[in-house]
């Protein structure tokens, strides 16, 4: 099975949203809440010490925090789709081939053979299917593509078997 796709700056800024919003959203969680604690500590300046408002101050300290650095995120996020190259390796005409041991990706400048095994994971946003083979790196194949939702599932379902099946060997 085949499909033929084309990324556009778009759909590489869709998928860095989705990275830092929804697979490192603990990760930020922790720092924030990190962040309050180290910055309310070397604040706190009372002899002797109040519970109560040593909270309240954790609890403005990771809010001022947190949005400064989800402010932050949201702006960084707004630059990424102009990070890739015009003649690059990420945007362009592309063909995804699922084969027996890869998925293949074919462009005008190269060729990528990804064994089923080295695949971490397969995700879906309301846009594309992100097919994971690092913990930051992913081949992005929009769903736009497809001709109907049958052909998205029986396209994501055969890549599944696939990595499923391999991990078994």
């Amino acid at each position: 099975m085949e499909i033929e796709i084309e990324i556009v700056r778009e759909d590489y800024a869709d998928f860095n949203r989705y990275f830092y919003l929804k697979k490192g959203f603990l990760k930020r969680i922790y720092i924030i809440l990190v962040t309050a604690f180290v910055i309310s500590a070397l604040i706190y300046r009372k002899p002797e010490f109040d519970m109560g408002l040593y909270l309240r101050l954790v609890v403005l300290s990771g809010l001022i925090f947190g949005l400064i650095y989800i402010g932050g995120m949201y702006l960084g996020l707004s630059f990424t789709k102009r990070l890739p190259a015009d003649k690059g390796g990420i945007l362009g005409k592309k063909r995804f081939t699922i084969t027996k041991e890869a998925l293949v990706e074919d462009s005008e400048t190269h060729r990528n053979i990804q064994r089923w095994q080295g695949i971490k994971s397969i995700e879906l946003n309301d846009n594309a299917i992100f097919v994971f083979v690092d913990n930051i790196a992913a081949y992005i194949i929009p769903k736009r593509y497809f001709k109907n939702d049958r052909e998205l599932e029986t396209f994501v379902g055969l890549m599944r078997q696939k990595v499923r099946v391999s991990s078994l060997n």
